[in-house]
């Protein structure tokens, strides 16, 4: 049987071990992901003649709104711009919304 001196000592082995283990302790994400790419991701999972419109900094502040499942590409794109620009204005977010995809084809700059 192994003694340990400490309490800091039983203390400082589990830690290691904990350490060492090949999985990661549960709730930890293997990967983090922004949100806009969660909103992508449940985007490609819309239904066809479907359009993104973003407004504001996908990597910090932004709002999106789109728009699925409508009579044409064309009215996709201009609900989703319309979605957009209701919560841009509802977020107070500056600038304005631009088009980022229309179907799976990114179309933004």
């Amino acid at each position: 049987m192994i003694r340990l001196a400490t309490p800091c000592g039983a203390l400082a082995i589990v830690v290691l071990l904990a350490g060492c283990s090949a999985k990661p302790p549960m709730g930890v994400a293997l990967r983090s992901s922004s949100q806009f790419e969660n909103e992508w991701g449940a985007y490609l999972k819309m239904a066809p003649s479907k359009a993104l419109a973003v407004a504001g900094d996908v990597s910090v502040t932004h709002v999106v709104g789109y728009a699925h499942d409508a009579p044409s590409d064309e009215h996709a794109a201009r609900a989703a711009l319309a979605a957009c620009e209701q919560r841009r204005g509802d977020r107070r977010i500056e600038g304005t919304c631009r088009l980022y995809a229309v179907n799976e084809e990114v179309v933004a700059d």
